[in-house]
């Protein structure tokens, strides 16, 4: 009997076994066909069940995305704030060091300048003293003969007194006519002041001695976080490699099955807007490229997988 006729037959008996399974086959699909919900593997597509395995399963890997991206970026935050504090009390103790070595000098000069104020400050040529002060602040910070540590110690060991009211040179800008220039003239100081502690410490970063030291610390505190991210990056690529074989195995269904539900799509794509953000932002970091670059970048094949998926949901 040919396998492409139609038959009747339900046994084995006197019959081949293609044409037995052929008409099973063909009463199958049958079936299946007086139900337009259903699909040719036989899948429902007015449950949601498989939409919701989904969703859970995207719950998991966007809680797991936003940790690892909340450690790495504190372990990148932990080692510049390592750094920064070794250059921090590199420049305190450079300043506490020079500082007794120029005292003669700063003395000398704090005397000679103060000598050159009118008398009774307050009562009278406040603007004409305010005008000094200024004019004092410039010509230490430009002065050319000294590197940014003197100028800056030199500053605020001259300057600094006066402006503060710990010198015979009293002023009282609440009380006279020339408060907003006092208020400039401190300003200025203070932004001087600022700029010049910059310049040293710009230097300072290139420091051997300093970088070893923020290398130790950071080395240490590694020991104790490292591990933890490097668990949670593995639990990223196990869920969006489960995800992605679902996605691949059942596309259609998934898609129909989560599109039954507009609070699902709308929620899975506000989320996967920001897991892409932190595959962005993640990529460039040293601490991913130097410890992680094997894993984020098979996590982020996944992850632009899912990506793509997800953008069909809003087709």
């Amino acid at each position: 009997m040919s396998r492409y006729l139609e038959t009747s037959v339900y046994s084995l008996d006197s019959n081949s076994i293609f044409d037995v399974a052929l008409k099973f086959e063909r009463l199958a699909i049958q079936e299946m066909n007086k139900q337009p919900e259903y699909l040719f593997q036989g899948e429902d597509l007015t449950n949601n069940r498989e939409g919701f395995k989904f969703k859970m399963q995207f719950d998991k890997l966007f809680s797991l995305m936003q940790e690892f991206y909340v450690k790495i970026r504190g372990v990148n935050t932990r080692l510049n704030d390592n750094l920064n504090a070794e250059i921090e009390q590199e420049f305190i103790n450079l300043v506490d060091k020079t500082t007794p070595k120029l005292k003669d000098k700063i003395n000398t000069s704090l005397t000679s300048w103060i000598k050159n104020f009118e008398p009774a400050v307050v009562a009278s040529g406040t603007k004409k003293n305010l005008d000094k002060i200024s004019q004092r602040i410039t010509f230490q910070f430009n002065n050319k003969q000294m590197d940014n540590l003197e100028k800056y110690i030199r500053l605020k060991d001259i300057v600094g007194p006066v402006i503060e009211g710990k010198t015979s040179v009293q002023f009282d800008p609440l009380s006279t006519e020339n408060s907003t220039l006092f208020q400039e003239v401190q300003e200025k100081y203070e932004y001087h002041l600022d700029l010049l502690k910059k310049a040293v410490i710009v230097e300072l970063q290139d420091e051997p001695k300093i970088k070893t030291r923020a290398d130790t610390q950071s080395a240490v505190y590694l020991t104790r976080y490292e591990g933890s991210s490097a668990n949670v990056l593995r639990d990223v690529i196990i869920t969006s490699n489960n995800m992605v074989e679902d996605i691949n195995l059942k596309r259609a269904l998934l898609q129909e099955a989560l599109k039954l539900d507009d609070r699902m799509v709308t929620s899975i794509t506000k989320d996967n807007k920001m897991i892409m953000e932190y595959v962005k932002d993640l990529k460039d970091f040293n601490e991913i490229n130097k410890n992680y670059k094997e894993p984020f970048e098979k996590a982020a094949e996944n992850l632009i997988k899912i990506d793509g998926f997800v953008k069909e949901l809003n087709n």
